[in-house]
C-alpha cells in the first residue's frame, strides 16, 4: 500500500473502539458516544429527575454534544497518529 493511503478496514475498526462520555458534575445524567456523534449510552440517576424537564433535556443535550465532540477529537488523533506512524498490521 503507498505510503499515503489509509487501510480503510483498519481506520473502520478504530472508529467503531472509540468512545466518550460526558457527565453532569453530580453524575446524575452520563452521556456515552462513538465517533461520528453515535450516541452508546444516556443514563439518569433519581436525582436527575428533580430538575425541571426543560432543564433536564438541556443537560442532556449539552452532554451529547461533549461526549460526541471529546469521542472525535480522540479519533482525528488516533488517526493522525496512524497516519505519522504508518501502517501497521
Amino acid at each position: 500500500m503507498p505510503e499515503n493511503e489509509f487501510d480503510i478496514e483498519r481506520m473502520r475498526r478504530l472508529s467503531d473502539t472509540i468512545e466518550a462520555e460526558a457527565a453532569a458534575e453530580d453524575r446524575s445524567v452520563v452521556v456515552i458516544s462513538k465517533s461520528g456523534s453515535r450516541v452508546q449510552d444516556v443514563r439518569y440517576s433519581a436525582r436527575a429527575f428533580r430538575l425541571g424537564s426543560e432543564e433536564l433535556s438541556e443537560l442532556t443535550l449539552k452532554l451529547v454534544k461533549e461526549a460526541s465532540d471529546k469521542a472525535g477529537r480522540e479519533l482525528s488523533e488516533a488517526l493522525m497518529s496512524m497516519r505519522q506512524n504508518g501502517p501497521s498490521r
